[in-house]
Formats: C-alpha cells, sequence, structure tokens
C-alpha cells in the first residue's frame, strides 16, 4: 500500500495553494493571544460537549477557523506580491548597499 501511494503522483492547483498556508495556518491558531481568543473566548468547546451533534459542530467550527486563518494567508501572499515580491531582490539590494556604505564610511 505505502509503495503504491509513494509512486502516485497528484496535482491540484487548488490543492496545493490550500496546502501551501497549513504552515500559517498553525502558526496563527499556535500563538497565544489568537489561541485565547479562539478557545476561551469566541468557541469554549467545553459549552459544546453536551449538546447533540456535537462532533459536528466542532467539526465545523474547525473547518471555519482553518477557512478563515487560509483566507488571510491568501491576502499576505497578495500583499506580498503586490509590494516586496515585486521586484525580486530589489530589498536586498537596497539594505546591502546601505551596508556597505556604512561600512566604507568607518
Amino acid at each position: 500500500m505505502f509503495l503504491l501511494f509513494d509512486r502516485a503522483t497528484f496535482h491540484n492547483r487548488t490543492i496545493n495553494r490550500i496546502a501551501q498556508s497549513a504552515f500559517a495556518v498553525y502558526l496563527i491558531t499556535d500563538y497565544a493571544a489568537s489561541e485565547k481568543l479562539l478557545w476561551v473566548r469566541l468557541f469554549n468547546l467545553q459549552d459544546l460537549y453536551q449538546q447533540p451533534l456535537a462532533i459536528l459542530q466542532i467539526l465545523g467550527i474547525l473547518l471555519a477557523i482553518y477557512a478563515a486563518c487560509t483566507l488571510l494567508d491568501f491576502i499576505r501572499q497578495a500583499l506580498f506580491a503586490v509590494t516586496i515580491d515585486r521586484r525580486r531582490g530589489h530589498w536586498f539590494d537596497l539594505l546591502w548597499d546601505r551596508a556597505f556604505e556604512r561600512k566604507t564610511a568607518n
């Protein structure tokens, strides 16, 4: 089974874009302030445990949080594409030139 899945290739642009944001979702939800906001203030899961269909509600909450964090990462990627990544290496070259100028001035 492992060899079968190891040799299988799968390329889907949408899934790859969402998978690229998985680390951003982890970073957003693991940050202490957002963790407290999500699991203490907004979605206190202890209150849901005794309700009927609690599993479905919790799954819906988790999917909504994942979607919101992925959307935030897409916005971040778009902002970087418009600003910093517009001319690759330009900011690095500017900083390098500044650092080199200060070094020669001393």
